[in-house]
């Protein structure tokens, strides 16, 4: 409860609220809208227990903050669970996975360490072309395995299991699908425009309006996450952009190396190194890369959440509140 009121503060004095952490850049699937898995990471460029604890220090003064930790792919690291328990002393815990390497074992480890929420990548309610997309065979299956293996392992009534489904150019007619799979497997869903820094690939975007349909989706499914503010969004993100981007203050990243960077787009761009910067300085070059390009080239959720809550009165902020419910039962 005191997390959750510091939180809040967080969000109504607009101090920086949520981080993307990739705790490693390795990867098995080779999915046609990311370049991160081109790119050879290893192992060895991973942070330690030790240095994460070292960067967590260098976080302190942020907390608490929404940290997703997400990669490349985190399950690949033996000591998820471990990180987990590091994160979540100060901060509110999630992970995004393609839930191909998630055992049941694991997803009670997980929420023993203190997981707050999970995020399985589920693009199609189509298996085949969910496979395809991920380039990896049995994608859809395992992820549909990770998703009933998390449910179940929640050990408190506020973890919330999310499908994550990244919008693209030939899958808005597969969202109703993939809301119907949540909804049977009793857990949420949340939508994520596509970025084409990371995948390089323009046509992946949606063509024509999509506001209209999926704030209809979100009216019609009470399992749809996704903040009303930021789906009424998509049109003017897909034509014109969206201007005063919070990255570098509102959001953040750290790249697998635990170097900072305004945000995912730009984790090959690191500005900020904490193992040299204090917090503040970390801050103020973060702020700096800000001030530097008013950017308005994405509407990722990450960006989404930071930019919606708080900034668009009352109904983004009960939209946050129902996402960081589980669910209920008017809701099924």
């Amino acid at each position: 409860m005191l997390k959750e009121s510091k939180l809040i503060y967080n969000i109504i004095t607009r101090k920086t609220i949520l981080l993307l952490w990739q705790i490693t850049g390795r990867c098995s699937f080779h999915c046609k809208i990311c370049r991160i898995w081109k790119a050879g990471h290893t192992s060895e460029e991973e942070l330690t227990i030790v240095q994460i604890k070292e960067v967590l220090n260098k976080l302190y003064k942020l907390r608490p903050l929404l940290i997703t930790l997400a990669g490349g792919e985190p399950t690949l690291r033996e000591d998820l669970p471990y990180i987990v328990k590091e994160v979540s002393k100060n901060h509110f815990s999630s992970i995004i996975t393609n839930g191909f390497y998630l055992e049941r074992d694991l997803a009670s480890s997980l929420f023993r360490s203190g997981l707050r929420d999970a995020m399985v990548s589920l693009d199609y309610a189509d298996p085949d072309k969910h496979d395809w997309q991920r380039g990896m065979k049995g994608a859809f299956h395992m992820a549909v395995n990770a998703l009933e293996y998390l449910r179940d392992a929640r050990i408190s009534n506020q973890s919330k299991v999310r499908i994550l489904t990244v919008l693209m150019h030939d899958n808005l007619n597969e969202l109703e699908g993939l809301l119907l799979i949540a909804k049977e497997l009793n857990i949420s869903l949340s939508l994520t425009l596509y970025s084409d820094h990371l995948g390089k690939q323009n046509n992946y975007k949606p063509d024509g309006d999509v506001s209209k349909y999926l704030i209809h989706l979100k009216n019609k499914y009470r399992n749809f996450d996704s903040a009303s503010a930021y789906l009424s969004s998509f049109d003017s993100s897909l034509k014109n952009g969206i201007t005063n981007c919070g990255a570098g203050s509102r959001f953040l990243t750290i790249n697998p190396r635990g170097q900072f960077a305004r945000c995912i787009d730009r984790y090959d761009l690191p500005c900020a190194d904490p193992f040299v910067d204090s917090t503040e300085e970390i801050l103020k070059k973060l702020k700096f890369e800000q001030n530097q390009d008013a950017c308005s080239r994405c509407w990722t959720s990450c960006r989404g959440l930071a930019d919606v809550i708080g900034t668009s009165g009352m109904r983004s902020y009960k939209d946050f509140i129902h996402a960081s419910r589980p669910l209920q039962e008017e809701d099924r």
